[in-house]
């Protein structure tokens, strides 16, 4: 056999074999085709199949096993959105009504320092840039040492007066097993006018 042929044939087994291990990793639920819609008006989103939720006055909570989202901290992903103007939130954020944050990094860095002024120990990563629906967005990986195992991943939409929290939250196992879905969840968010 040919050196030329030798190596043809090692080059199609590296396409091969890089083909099955990227087909053996994580892969993303399949949504829902009707989106969620929030009771606000703030925006849609599709949600895996077959999962439930909860809704609460400007909170939805997104989650497949109702026994396991009541222990604390979940045991397996669930994953939170909050929206409202910033005067509405700023209790929440422990910030004074008239100080809201100014852009989406501010939005995370606002929510990592309710964690610090809480005393929560956590370790986050850096704050990244991303775009949610054709808005910009921030969001920041977080361990929460007070809670054993647990990853979140905060991410924070900035639109005008007004913003959207959202939050994926699981053990850490659990939690990277989940990320290609919570990734298309915020692929498939579009956020809308407020309802006057």
């Amino acid at each position: 056999m040919g050196m030329q042929r030798r190596v043809a044939i090692v080059a199609v087994a590296l396409v091969l074999l890089g083909l099955v291990l990227g087909a053996c990793g994580p892969r993303a639920l399949e949504l829902e085709p009707t989106p969620y819609r929030d009771q606000g008006g703030a925006y849609t989103v599709h949600y895996p199949r077959g999962w439930m939720y909860e809704e609460l006055p400007g909170q939805v909570t997104f989650y497949e096993d109702e026994e396991a989202v009541r222990q604390t901290p979940p045991t397996v992903p669930v994953v939170i959105i909050a929206s409202g103007t910033f005067v509405e939130m700023a209790p929440a954020l422990s910030q004074e009504p008239s100080t809201g944050p100014e852009n989406a990094r501010d939005m995370v860095q606002a929510w990592l320092d309710l964690f610090a002024s809480q005393e929560i120990p956590y370790d986050a990563g850096g704050i990244k840039d991303l775009t949610v629906g054709q808005e910009q967005a921030a969001y920041v990986e977080v361990a929460v040492r007070a809670f054993g195992d647990q990853t979140q991943r905060l991410v924070c939409v900035h639109l005008g007066d007004r913003g959207v929290w959202i939050a994926g939250i699981g053990e850490s196992e659990a939690w990277s097993r989940f990320i290609p879905t919570f990734d298309a969840m915020l692929a498939s968010m579009t956020f809308l006018e407020p309802q006057q």
